[in-house]
């Protein structure tokens, strides 16, 4: 339920959670819902002996978590309330691990995600409970084969969804492929797996699909499969080709990521460094508190569609370009899988497997969309983050193909050709996708100037934002922090030829452009991923070049510039002029040798 798609955009957290409350509200009227004080402490007793808390819990801390949790899942709690609970809850959850000062943002981000999404799905109409069925370990949840193609082929459907995602690929291919779609534990009506007695390993469920695919493969006596998954399942097509090079011919991955974007605990503009994700995988404070959820599912269709309307009232899921399908795609997850699914993508969003793509020796595809302006998911990573691992790990065998002017959902938005581009991969070619992106009326045109210095040609490309009254510097933008100097995309700039930039020498290419405004000198950065949205998945390692720069007071320029002013034939100045600010960098034709 509510399958948030690898790399949530920061961008739109606020936007996304603001919507989540208000929709909790809205739906009040039509919970059946109340919870059961005796059940819920089972629930909050069960889960403190699951995660080995039992002998530091006091009765009186038993007694506080079953009041915070029945508060928490009260459908009349009001929308403050419930996320000040949820605040308390972390606090006295990390307390109980001997954490006593925990990171304070990412408690509320998930205090704040908690109370949005389980407020919304509580009250969105009514629910009944699940049945009492467990898949057993290391067996999948359901199994469709299609097809009678020489190559076999493994589909794996996404946490939230069933084989059918990929139906439609499945009969367009029959001739290509052998093909078996695959249904996660607790996804389309599929019972989950059984919870383990206690945590031995970082990810138990993800471990024991990980075997189902392997019994799949052995059973049916398949002959290297082709692996392919979608959003979530990505990982697990990943891990196939990672572990199990011998079992797999090749790995595709359409809109997966090498890691789940997580915030630092110390600095909240940094990346999680991989000591705090172990730090966390041991804690696993945020993945008790989606185990207190009750395990029930909406109950009637009428819920899910009155809870689409409320989603729509504020943006679309995101799941597809096309209005219908993208509607259709939400109701599937939000009727046929439940909250019962949300050990996957826990245990999904502390994973980073970028240290294990340096031994990749299966041909892996990396498909990734660049959403269109209309889609609240605008600005994934999945495109930044295959591009670091590419420049990390030159010489392996990955291939990224984007794909413009689609959603999460790739299968649907551009059918034919993903068709294409996953049947040239196999015969060991690259094809190129031409989609043209679809860009609305932005309140920040974008704009691209040109200059020639020496034999170089130079472009800049970038998004121009208005002053509109606001105080830009150390407001708008704040000082010390990663800027993307403009608006939307991070602003690129493009050498046909090495360059001398303020005198140090930065090769031909194309860089994304960066500055970090400060009361004193500015920091200007080339940072190598040139195809990011805004800095939000910016990451210093892929620095070039960095060059310090004073600014300058100039006259009022209501809307963000660049130009460049040429001091003579082999040399030029690239300016940036916004509200009274004017920055000037020296650009230098590099001397034949």
């Amino acid at each position: 339920m509510f399958n948030q798609p690898a790399g949530f955009s920061a961008k739109f957290a606020g936007t996304v959670l603001f919507a989540w409350l208000t929709l909790s509200q809205l739906a009040l009227a039509q919970s059946l819902y109340q919870p059961d004080s005796a059940e819920v402490k089972t629930r909050v007793v069960t889960v403190l002996r699951f995660y080995q808390l039992d002998g530091k819990a006091t009765q009186q801390d038993v007694e506080q978590l079953t009041a915070l949790q029945t508060k928490a899942e009260t459908p009349a709690t009001e929308i403050r309330d419930r996320y000040a609970t949820y605040l308390e809850l972390y606090r006295l959850l990390y307390r109980l691990h001997g954490v006593t000062a925990p990171p304070q943002h990412i408690m509320n981000n998930n205090a704040r995600s908690n109370a949005g999404i389980f407020g919304t799905y509580i009250a969105s109409g009514p629910v009944k409970p699940l049945g009492k069925a467990t898949t057993p370990w290391g067996e999948l949840g359901q199994i469709e084969k299609r097809g009678r193609g020489a190559i076999p082929m493994i589909l794996i459907a996404p946490v939230g969804f069933d084989w059918t995602i990929y139906q439609t690929f499945m009969d367009r291919n029959a001739d290509r492929y052998t093909m078996y779609g695959v249904t996660l534990p607790g996804s389309g009506n599929t019972p989950l797996y059984p919870a383990p007695k206690a945590y031995e390993a970082a990810t138990p469920w993800w471990d024991s699909a990980w075997q189902g695919i392997l019994s799949l493969i052995e059973k049916n006596k398949l002959n290297k499969p082709v692996v392919v998954g979608l959003q979530s399942s990505a990982y697990l097509s990943a891990r196939l080709a990672l572990e199990t090079p011998d079992k797999v011919r090749a790995a595709v991955m359409i809109g997966g990521l090498a890691r789940m974007p997580q915030p630092s605990e110390s600095d909240p503009d940094k990346a999680m460094t991989p000591e705090e994700r172990r730090r966390s995988v041991s804690l696993r404070v945020a993945a008790m508190v989606t185990d207190l959820y009750p395990q029930v599912v909406l109950a009637t269709r009428e819920g899910g569609e009155k809870l689409l309307q409320g989603f729509l009232r504020f943006f679309s899921p995101g799941l597809s370009r096309h209005p219908k399908r993208n509607n259709e795609l939400f109701l599937m997850s939000a009727l046929d899988s439940s909250l019962q699914a949300s050990p996957f993508t826990n245990e999904l969003m502390l994973t980073d497997l970028t240290a294990e793509f340096s031994k990749l020796t299966v041909p892996m595809l990396a498909v990734t969309a660049d959403h269109d302006d209309g889609s609240v998911w605008q600005g994934t990573p999945d495109t930044a983050q295959w591009t670091e691992v590419k420049l990390r790990y030159p010489t392996i065998p990955l291939t990224i193909n984007r794909f413009e002017n689609s959603r999460q959902f790739v299968t649907e938005d551009a059918p034919e050709e993903l068709d294409a581009a996953i049947a040239a991969f196999l015969v060991g070619k690259t094809i190129a996708i031409h989609r043209e992106p679809a860009i609305a009326v932005r309140p920040s045109p974008r704009a691209n100037v040109a200059q020639q210095i020496g034999t170089a040609e130079v472009v800049i490309a970038y998004g121009r934002p208005q002053v509109k009254g606001r105080e830009i510097w150390g407001k708008v933008v704040p000082w010390n922090r990663v800027w993307r100097a403009g608006a939307n995309e991070a602003t690129t700039i493009s050498f046909s030829r090495d360059l001398l930039i303020e005198g140090q020498k930065l090769a031909a290419g194309t860089y994304s452009f960066f500055v970090i405004p400060a009361q004193d000198d500015w920091t200007a950065i080339f940072n190598r991923v040139s195809h990011q949205w805004g800095a939000f998945n910016y990451n210093s390692e892929f620095d070039a070049l960095r060059v310090k720069i004073k600014p300058q007071t100039a006259e009022t320029q209501e809307w963000l510039s660049f130009s460049f002013e040429p001091a003579n034939e082999q040399s030029a100045h690239l300016i940036l002029r916004w509200e009274k600010i004017k920055l000037s960098l020296k650009l230098d034709a590099v001397a034949k040798q």
